[in-house]
């Protein structure tokens, strides 16, 4: 009997509150209800758009190159052997916020003729579009592929009768993924001692290789 007592009451405590116009605070509630999913519908299209967005291991791209120059005052043949690009870079605690993908270069020296007694001499870069972009110390920055991949860096101390081959990584912004890519090698002149005869100076030379 208490219950029924109680659940009369409470209907009867509802058609009151309807009586006196509580329709309206009904109704505010509702609002105040789809408000609150708006808002938060808001906050989740607004956390997505706040993700960082970068390359991923899908975007990956490996192209055969096979070209090669070579350098004849040294006695050195370059082989480009192929590219990766689009690699992806570190994450967490960076600077660059994703903006960054790498572009990595197989690349073969070897002495053909041994006419120096110093190492090859010559500066790896990478051409984009009409910039230019040194290597430096990028490959740290993608070292998780370069890891996974088992790619060596290029040692770049080759001596006359040598050969060496290993990877030059670059790192280009994001906004420069469809931009033409060349490799260059740019060699500044090299003054040569000669013991009993005269010395000279082998004049400085530029190499390029067009890798797309």
């Amino acid at each position: 009997m208490k219950k029924i007592s109680m659940g009369l009451l409470a209907v009867g405590v509802l058609f009151f509150l309807a009586s006196c116009g509580s329709e309206e605070a009904i109704e505010k509630m509702g609002s105040a209800t789809e408000e609150t999913t708006s808002e938060s519908e808001i906050l989740s299209v607004s956390s997505e758009s706040s993700e960082e967005i970068g390359v991923t291991e899908e975007d990956v791209l490996q192209k055969v190159i096979d070209q090669s120059f070579s350098d004849e005052e040294q006695g050195y043949t370059v082989t480009v052997q192929e590219m990766v690009t689009n690699i992806p870079g570190k994450r967490e605690g960076d600077n660059y916020e994703g903006e960054l993908f790498g572009v990595a270069i197989k690349v073969l020296v070897a002495s053909t003729e041994k006419k120096l007694s110093s190492n090859f001499r010559g500066d790896f870069k990478l051409q984009v579009g009409n910039e230019v972009v040194k290597p430096l110390s990028y490959f740290s920055y993608f070292s998780e592929y370069a890891e996974e991949q088992e790619w060596k860096q290029l040692d770049s101390s080759v001596r006359s009768g040598e050969t060496k081959e290993g990877w030059i990584i670059f790192a280009l912004n994001i906004a420069e993924m469809d931009t033409p890519l060349t490799f260059r090698c740019d060699r500044s002149e090299i003054p040569v001692t000669v013991i009993g005869g005269d010395d000279y100076t082998i004049p400085a030379e530029e190499f390029s290789i067009e890798l797309k």
